[in-house]
C-alpha cells in the first residue's frame, strides 16, 4: 500500500525555522542534570528514583531548589536558544541551499517528543491518582494558622482535602493524553487536550510559586509543538468549515519498522504499568510523602502544655515566651510539631517526588512557618514509659532528650535540650474533632 508523501519545496524562512526548532527542543531534551545523577548516585531504586528519571529536565545552570527563585531554569533556554542559533547558522552554510524541504526528519522529531511528552504525563498522571503529589493534610497542619503557610502549601492542602475528585482528574486526563500521544492518528487529540492541562498547571505553578514554573512551561511547549503540526486542518475544519484533507505526509514504513514500533510501544505500556504497580504498592505500604515509621502507639494528637519548667523555673502560659511551648502535635508516624514564640527558619524547599532516608524527610515542615517539628526516635522502658530524642527535620540535629511516661491523657516529660537546660513537662491531649475527617453526615448534591 502506498502513502501519499509531500515533496513541495519549504521556503527559506520555513527551512530556518525549522532548523532552529529541532536543534531547540533536542538540546532541551538532552538528561543532563547535575542535581539529578548526584541524587540517584546515593538512592535506592524506588519509585521515586523512577519517577525522577521519567521526569528529567535538561539542567546546564542547576535549577533552584528553592521556590523563592523559581526562574534560574530559564537560562536552560537561553543557552539551548543560543545553541539553536549557531547550530542553524552552521547547518544553513554546510548544507549550501541543496535541501528543499525536512519532512521526514520532521516527522521523526514529532515521534521522539510524542514519546518525550508521553514519558513525562503519564508518571505525573499516576502520582496524581494516588495522593503522592499532593498528600492529605497531618494534624500539624490542622493547627497551623492560615497565614504561617506558604502559598504552594496553601494550595497543596487545600485541593487535597476535596471531595470533587479534582487532581485524579487531572491525572486521568494526563493519562488519557500520554496515551494518545503513542498513536499518529490520535496524537493531535492528545497534544490539544494536553495543552488544556497543561495550561493550568502552569498558571498554578505561577500563582501559588509551587517552583516547577519552568518545567511545567517546557512540558506546554512540547504540547503546543506536536498540536501546532495538525492547528491549520483543525482551525480550517471547525472555524473555516472548509473541506480539510487529513495529514498528507506518511513515512514510508518497512516490516521492520513495524515491528519496531510495537515492540517500543509494548515496552512504553510494561514501564507504565510496573511504575504504578511500585507506586500504589509504597501508596498502601505507608503515607508517602510522610514517614513509613510508626509513632508511640495511642499518642497522636493536640497536646495543651498546662506545666512548663525550664531550669527549675514554671513559666506561666505565654504568647510571647520564647521558650514555653504553647502545643505539641504528636502525629501517627515518628514526628512531632511544637508551637512556641521561637521563630520559625522556614525551609522553601518546593515540593519534589524525591527518594529520602526516613532521617531526612521533611514535607511536614517545608512551607510551614507557624511550628518546630522533630523527628523521634523512641525505647520502651517499663510501665508505659519511653525515652525520647528528638531530632530537628532537615538538619537531622538532635534538640531534646526526654523521658515521658503516658497515663490515660496525660504525658509527663522530663530531661533536657541540647543546650543542657532541664526540663519538666505535662502535656494534657485536647479531645477534638476534625470536621475534615468526620466528613458531612449529609453529602450536599449539586445536581
Amino acid at each position: 500500500m502506498s502513502h501519499p508523501t509531500l515533496h513541495k519545496p519549504w521556503t527559506p524562512g520555513e527551512l530556518f525555522i525549522f532548523r532552529l526548532v529541532f536543534i531547540f527542543l533536542l538540546v532541551l531534551s538532552l538528561p543532563f542534570d547535575r542535581l539529578l545523577f548526584e541524587s540517584l548516585k546515593n538512592a535506592p531504586f524506588s519509585f521515586e528514583t523512577a519517577f525522577q528519571l521519567f521526569t528529567y529536565r535538561t539542567s546546564f545552570v542547576a535549577e533552584s531548589q528553592s521556590v523563592n527563585h523559581p526562574f534560574t531554569g530559564y537560562w536552560n533556554w537561553l543557552i539551548a536558544l543560543i545553541a539553536a542559533l549557531v547550530g542553524t547558522i552552521i547547518w544553513q552554510i554546510t548544507d549550501k541551499k541543496t535541501t528543499k524541504e525536512y519532512n521526514r526528519l520532521y516527522y521523526f522529531l514529532r515521534v521522539f517528543i510524542r514519546v518525550r511528552l508521553a514519558l513525562a504525563v503519564v508518571t505525573t498522571g499516576v502520582i496524581k491518582l494516588l495522593p503522592l503529589q499532593l498528600p492529605k493534610p497531618s494534624l500539624s497542619d490542622y493547627h497551623t494558622e492560615y497565614g504561617d503557610f506558604l502559598s504552594w502549601k496553601i494550595y497543596y492542602l487545600s485541593t487535597s482535602v476535596t471531595f470533587a475528585g479534582y487532581v485524579p482528574a487531572i491525572g486521568l486526563l494526563e493519562l488519557l493524553g500520554g496515551i494518545l500521544l503513542l498513536f499518529r492518528k490520535t496524537a493531535a487529540i492528545g497534544s490539544g487536550l494536553l495543552i488544556a492541562v497543561l495550561s493550568n498547571v502552569v498558571i498554578s505553578n505561577f500563582v501559588f510559586d509551587i517552583g516547577e514554573q519552568v518545567y511545567s512551561s517546557f512540558l506546554l511547549l512540547l504540547a503546543v509543538f506536536i498540536f501546532s503540526y495538525d492547528f491549520p486542518r483543525f482551525y480550517s475544519l471547525l472555524f473555516l468549515r472548509v473541506k480539510t484533507t487529513p495529514d498528507p505526509y506518511w513515512a514510508n514504513s518497512s516490516n521492520e519498522r513495524a515491528t519496531v514500533k510495537k515492540v517500543l510501544r509494548a515496552a512504553f505500556v510494561a514501564i507504565f504499568i510496573f511504575f504504578g504497580i511500585g507506586a500504589y504498592r509504597s501508596y498502601s505500604a505507608f503515607q508517602l510523602p510522610y514517614s513509613p515509621e510508626a509513632g508511640i502507639k495511642g499518642t497522636r494528637g493536640f497536646y495543651d502544655v498546662p506545666t512548663f519548667v525550664y531550669n527549675k523555673d514554671t513559666l506561666p502560659y505565654s504568647l510571647v515566651d520564647p521558650v514555653r511551648w504553647q502545643n505539641v502535635v504528636f502525629e501517627s508516624w515518628n514526628t512531632i510539631s511544637i508551637r512556641d514564640n521561637e521563630p520559625v527558619i522556614i525551609d522553601s524547599t518546593k515540593p519534589q517526588l524525591l527518594w529520602h532516608p526516613d532521617s531526612l524527610k521533611n514535607f511536614e515542615k517545608i512551607g510551614n512557618a507557624g511550628r518546630h517539628f522533630y523527628r523521634y526516635t523512641y525505647a520502651p522502658a517499663s510501665n508505659n514509659s519511653y525515652r525520647l530524642q528528638l531530632f530537628e527535620k532537615s538538619t537531622n540535629l538532635k534538640k531534646y532528650d526526654l523521658h515521658i511516661r503516658i497515663a490515660d491523657s496525660i504525658i509527663y516529660a522530663h530531661g533536657a535540650n541540647n543546650k543542657g537546660d532541664s526540663l519538666h513537662i505535662q502535656l494534657a491531649r485536647f479531645s477534638k474533632k476534625y470536621l475534615l475527617d468526620a466528613g458531612r453526615r449529609k453529602p450536599i448534591k449539586i445536581y
